[in-house]
């Protein structure tokens, strides 16, 4: 499938990535590429979903619009979810040093080619 190799792509050109999935914010993956074979992808990618809903609903709730990322780090990983429309969302999994920026970059890189595979 085109997806997977799209999201093997951004994984092959990010230092430290561990994961990368499409997913709608039911929790329901589309498409997964992992370099990590023990990385948790579909419990990630569930509990991704439900981050970034929270996330979407505090911001409507501020009047501060639409989420455009969303970020979490903690001490041995870094999330980072980009909503794709009102039902999928990407998102990267990277090692706690990985290139948070290469990976922002990768992955506005592969949004319009990933979008066009949704739809």
């Amino acid at each position: 499938m085109a997806l997977e190799r799209i999201l093997n792509d951004v994984l092959k050109n990010v230092d430290g990535s561990i994961g990368i999935a499409v997913a709608g914010f039911d929790g329901m993956p589309v498409a997964t590429a992992q370099t990590d074979p023990n990385f948790p992808m579909e419990e990630s990618v569930a509990s991704a979903a439900m981050g970034l809903t929270y996330a979407k609903k505090m911001m409507e709730d501020a009047g501060a619009g639409k989420v455009k990322e969303s970020m979490t780090m903690a001490d041995a990983a870094i999330f980072f979810m980009r909503p794709l429309d009102e039902e999928y969302w990407i998102g990267i999994a990277l090692a706690a040093n990985g290139n948070l920026g290469k990976a922002r970059l990768e992955m506005k890189k592969a949004l319009p080619l990933v979008q066009k595979e949704l739809h």
